[in-house]
């Protein structure tokens, strides 16, 4: 791999990394605070993490990209699989709908996991609870030779509660419908469109003060693209488009002894446009290089109200002056160009240089009050007081194989740059906040470090040794 991935600043993520599930983005994939994914291994084919060298085809993340392939289902015969572990249950099935023509996979866990709280000694974690739950759907449909279409849908969701003190709540929902054609010797087509839902709350279950905060994000997704090569050069082009719908921020009351009001905020709403072309060549035997160029488009659509500021003050809550609602269209917008290069040096059979640059912007932040990943993350769109980040990432890398490539080794080197990197104030208000931009601060970012990998590839006993040293610096010109 080339790179690094995401670093945490305090509670805001310095550099949001990029899911995919087929080229369809996730907004959440984790279960239990992060200690399992909510991809099920079952319906899995592959995954490809990119690190330093991003291609042109992705983008909308300053930090690293997975795009996660689900498998189809057999087309040949039913087949099943039904297990129980310590952490969930699980049930697979897959089979051909239409022989040799339609396959139908589906997938699920259910969390197992609460008659281990009941062992401990303390009587706060035999009162909590920790429920998960994911599911997968997948149609496959060979239209004809050489032509596929494909129905995915993925739901996933947590249920935690730590005894009467605290607990959240969350389900996901990405449903997709992708096109896969090659429609000549040269030329290849990819399209798709996506629907994704996202809802999660987290809560106050005691005293009368118990609450219970909900937020979310509804959004589209549609992207094609198109990839002419032959057999020394490769050529793809593209268009991309993301439309995200904030869902309301409520604050409501947990039970009937709660004395909490109801209250309600309205989100933002942006829409994000993408072209990309990328060019890869063979320049000599053992020398191949990839170059590519994004351009990106986000506006923050209305209806929203934007509030005015003492001119020559400090954004904050005590200094707004007034305040303008839009009831649709345009309220701000942004854009730049991201060049992508990549090259390849093979110094021998078994040893190969590496070296890579991207330049990404991110025009949706995910923020929290913790250090680590957690299903309660707001995600935030850029709006006229909270501009995109912008990352340079540069990676170097030695890679080499020995015994037959039952042996890999290598050493990876990377340095990160970024603009408009998000800090939060003291004490920021985070949750039902009308104007976000007062509790946070802009500045500038860098991070850099090295990956060495030991890989055993094949004998008996296979496995890997990693270590990774790196180190995350960010600057404000902004009083805390």
């Amino acid at each position: 791999g080339e790179g690094t991935s995401g670093i945490n600043v305090r509670g805001a993520k310095a550099d949001q990394n990029l899911l995919l599930m087929n080229e369809v983005l996730v907004l959440s994939s984790n279960h239990a605070l992060g200690f399992l994914s909510g991809f099920n291994t079952d319906v899995t084919e592959t995954f490809t993490l990119y690190k330093g060298n991003l291609p042109a085809t992705f983008g909308g993340r300053a930090g690293s990209a997975l795009n996660i392939l689900m498998r189809p289902g057999s087309k040949e015969s039913w087949q099943g699989q039904v297990g129980m572990g310590t952490s969930n249950g699980k049930l697979l099935l897959e089979g051909p709908v239409v022989k040799d023509k339609v396959s139908l996979i589906v997938g699920g866990r259910v969390s197992n996991v609460n008659w281990l709280l009941q062992q401990a000694d303390d009587i706060d974690i035999q009162n909590s609870r920790l429920n998960f739950y994911d599911g997968y759907v997948g149609l496959n449909w060979e239209i004809a030779k050489g032509h596929q279409l494909e129905l995915n849908t993925l739901m996933t969701g947590d249920d935690f509660k730590f005894s009467d003190q605290f607990g959240y709540d969350w389900a996901n929902r990405i449903s997709s419908v992708r096109y896969k054609g090659i429609l000549g010797a040269r030329i290849s087509l990819s399209a798709l469109m996506a629907d994704g839902d996202f809802d999660n709350a987290f809560f106050d279950p005691e005293g009368v003060d118990a609450a219970r905060v909900k937020n979310g994000m509804r959004y589209q997704q549609g992207k094609v693209s198109a990839t002419w090569a032959n057999e020394n050069l490769a050529v793809t082009g593209g268009l991309e488009g993301v439309k995200y719908q904030g869902k309301p921020e409520r604050i409501a009351p947990f039970d009937s002894e709660s004395a909490v009001q109801v209250e309600q905020i309205g989100k933002e709403k942006g829409l994000e446009l993408s072209g990309f072309l990328s060019l890869e060549y063979e320049l000599a035997k053992n020398t191949g290089f990839v170059a590519g160029l994004r351009y990106s488009r986000y506006a923050q659509l209305g209806p929203d109200t934007v509030f005015t500021y003492r001119p020559n003050a400090p954004i904050s809550e005590n200094e707004i002056i007034g305040s303008t609602p839009f009831t649709s269209g345009k309220i701000k917008s942004y854009r730049g160009l991201e060049p992508r290069f990549s090259l390849r040096q093979n110094l021998s059979s078994s040893l190969s240089l590496k070296l890579s640059y991207a330049r990404l912007f991110q025009y949706i932040q995910s923020v929290s009050n913790t250090f680590g990943p957690t299903p309660i993350d707001l995600w935030q769109l850029s709006t006229r007081y909270i501009p995109p980040q912008r990352s340079d990432n540069f990676s170097l890398g030695i890679f080499k194989n020995s015994k037959d490539n039952s042996w890999e080794y290598s050493i990876d080197a990377f340095f990160r740059s970024s603009v408009n990197q998000v800090e939060y104030r003291d004490f920021a208000r985070i949750f039902l906040n009308p104007h976000m931009e007062t509790e946070l601060v802009f500045g500038q970012g860098q991070a850099y470090g090295a990956e060495f990998l030991i890989k055993k590839n094949l004998g008996v006993v296979t496995g890997w040794l990693a270590y990774t040293y790196s180190r995350s610096l960010f600057r404000s010109e902004s009083l805390f």
